[in-house]
Formats: structure tokens, sequence, C-alpha cells
């Protein structure tokens, strides 16, 4: 269904928001950069002219987050991964990106970015992911994407509710 301009659904209708929780590999007790047992969530760009993501730390075991980044990928298997934007690694025996429950680090990359990262690699990057990490295994972390500018706008493109 095409969205009007006088449709009540103005966000949801132009952007697909999802949220994921982070939950640190459960063996580990200090986390080192891209451990972990965490899905990864690969987010395909082709209708969208940009994502923004935020994680939100949500549950503390540890001192927070210590890793954020978005990368690129040219498939949804994570095939050609590159780093395209970050906040890079906090020392798991320093301050963290996010220390207190409730603290957020966020990032955004345009469609734009990404095709001209992708030219100057000579590979064409499809998709965004984030990559995160915590000082701990029992820090959880929930992880929100939002694709945003739909290339064709439709009621519900956002779900009013989702189950994990």
């Amino acid at each position: 269904m095409a969205v009007t301009p006088v449709a009540t659904e103005k966000f949801s209708a132009n952007n697909k928001m999802e949220t994921h929780i982070h939950a640190p590999a459960a063996a580990a007790t200090a986390q080192t950069a891209k451990s972990g047992a965490t899905t990864e969530h690969w987010k395909a760009m082709r209708d969208y002219t940009g994502i923004a993501v935020m994680a939100t730390w949500a549950y503390s075991g540890g001192t927070g987050i210590i890793l954020f980044d978005l990368y690129l990928a040219s498939d949804s298997s994570g095939s050609d991964v590159v780093l395209a934007k970050g906040m890079g690694t906090a020392n798991a025996s320093a301050a963290c990106l996010a220390n207190t429950i409730g603290d957020s680090v966020y990032l955004e990359i345009s469609a734009e970015d990404i095709a001209q990262l992708g030219a100057v690699a000579g590979v064409k990057y499809t998709h965004v992911s984030a990559w995160l990490d915590c000082q701990h295994n029992d820090d959880e972390v929930a992880v929100t994407y939002v694709r945003f500018g739909a290339k064709h706008r439709e009621s519900g493109l956002t779900a009013a509710s989702e189950y994990a």
C-alpha cells in the first residue's frame, strides 16, 4: 500500500527500524575485538539512503561497551568485509565507550559514503552491520538499526511489534 501525505505513519513508513540483543560469549570474562556469540545481522541497503545504529548498554556484568564499529559487506553472508566507521576499541581496563546502564553509542553512514568506499576498493558493498563488544561476558546491549530514506515507502515498513 502506498503512503499518502496524510498517512499517520510518517516515520515507520519511511524508515526500517529493528532492535537486536548483543550478548557476548559465555566463556569469556574480558572480550577482545570481534569475539562474542551474537549472530551477525547484515542489513541490505539497496532500498535506503542510509543507516543509523545505536547500541545501548542494558545489563551490567562488567564495565560496558569497549568496541563499536560499522562494517560493510558485498552480500548478506559477510563477504568482502571492510571497516567503514568506528569508535575504536577501549582498553578493557580503561574507560569504556559506554559505562553506565542506559549509555549509548551511535554511528551512521549514508548510501553515498558506502558507494564511495566501494569505488575505492573495487567492491560493490550492499550490506551494513554493527560490530560491538563488551568488557565482560555478562554485559548485554540493545542494538537498534534504523535504515532511513526508504526508496519505496509503505505502511508497516517498521513492524508495530517485534518478537525475539
